[in-house]
């Protein structure tokens, strides 16, 4: 199976961490989708410090299947600015060189006659995101897949490694001066009258502070460590996936998403996804293991034929109600920010957020009013 290279992209040997200034216009706590992401777009104009607890696109990030598509939920909606998403994801990964799948088709069975009638409404209004395949059409151009009812092909969604992508996209704001320190800790910060003291844990050379203007929080479940951001309104899903090599049979299968989804990741497929609510707990299980074959099973049969499977499991989380991202500052002072929430949407939100971001900090008016911070009661 495919293992993405992690390691030697950002390590540096010890003491050359000591090149890191003491001073940075914002610093970025996180390297997942939302982190990395932001630190690109900032480079840009700034002089950034991206720092992960682990690695480059590993937690959460480098769980997920990496399917980007504009038309969601079993109503077939598209998403939230999903044209404007999909633009920014394509224009990020044009720049940053990431190879995807989008010559391979995904497509979204209908399950049961109402989401037919669904996915027609969806194909008629929308017609440069999706069309809808009659059940001897998808037959026909699918014969690796059931779908019985037909299926809602879905024209400009995107599958993609959604490790590799955070790391091109860190490699990308490297190449534009960010500083990028893998293993290094956020332990806390304090304001001052002029800016932030952030304090961090080097794994190569222990504790240290640094000063800047922003920081901004892109820890996904990480939020919880710190006990002033616990009454933040964020909904917490444990969520499993399993890798396999893609046997022969499935060599020309689409990729899949719906309640259950394969996505193609070059010699290897990857199957989801498990929900479970209000868990921190990132250990895989059998049992989910079990609960995603018989989801995918009854689509995609040959996958039965696949019988070795590594199975990894994360934790994301939304903003309930919503379901969009939450972006925005925590501090009187506007000087720390929280950018997170966004779910099973990372890939296709956190491009065209982290295009606005520098506009956001500039202005935090600008910010959507649904994905401005909320805390619980």
């Amino acid at each position: 199976m495919h293992r993405p290279h992690r390691r030697g992209l950002f390590v540096t040997e010890p003491g050359r961490r000591k090149q890191m200034v003491d001073r940075y216009d914002v610093v970025v706590a996180g390297a997942g989708l939302a982190g990395t992401t932001a630190a690109f777009a900032l480079s840009d104009e700034s002089n950034v410090l991206l720092i992960d607890s682990g690695e480059v696109g590993d937690g959460a990030t480098g769980v997920g299947a990496g399917i980007a598509s504009p038309i969601l939920a079993r109503k077939g909606n598209p998403t939230y600015m999903a044209r404007n998403a999909l633009d920014a994801l394509d224009q990020l990964c044009e720049t940053v060189g990431v190879v995807t799948d989008r010559g391979r088709p995904l497509l979204r069975p209908a399950f049961d006659e109402a989401q037919v009638a669904y996915y027609q409404r969806a194909a008629e209004r929308h017609p440069d995101l999706a069309s809808w395949l009659t059940p001897e059409v998808t037959g026909e151009r699918f014969p690796t897949i059931r779908a019985e009812l037909g299926a809602l092909e879905v024209r400009r969604g995107n599958v993609v490694n959604l490790g590799d992508f955070s790391r091109s996209v860190a490699l990308g704001a490297k190449a534009r001066g960010c500083a990028v320190v893998q293993e290094c800790e956020l332990l806390s910060w304090s304001e001052t009258e002029s800016n932030l003291v952030v304090k961090l844990r080097d794994h190569l050379e222990g504790e240290r502070a640094v000063r800047a203007s922003r920081l901004i929080l892109a820890l996904g479940a990480g939020y919880r460590q710190f006990p002033s951001l616990t009454k933040l309104n964020l909904h917490p899903i444990k969520g499993q996936t399993i890798r396999a090599e893609r046997p022969q049979t499935l060599n020309a299968v689409p990729n899949i998403t719906g309640p259950g989804y394969l996505a193609n990741d070059g010699a290897d497929i990857v199957l989801g996804s498990t929900f479970e609510h209000n868990s921190f707990d990132t250990n895989p299980s059998d049992a989910a293991t079990a609960a995603i074959l018989r989801l995918i099973h009854p689509i995609v049969p040959a996958v039965s034929s696949t019988s070795e499977f590594e199975a990894r499991a994360g934790v994301r989380v939304t903003v309930p109600g919503t379901r969009l991202p939450m972006i925005g500052p925590i501090s009187s002072s506007e000087r720390v920010w929280i950018y997170t929430g966004l779910g099973s949407k990372g890939l296709l939100m956190a491009p065209l957020l982290s295009a606005q971001l520098s506009t956001f900090l500039r202005d935090s008016q600008q910010i959507p009013e649904k994905m401005r911070v909320s805390f619980l009661p």
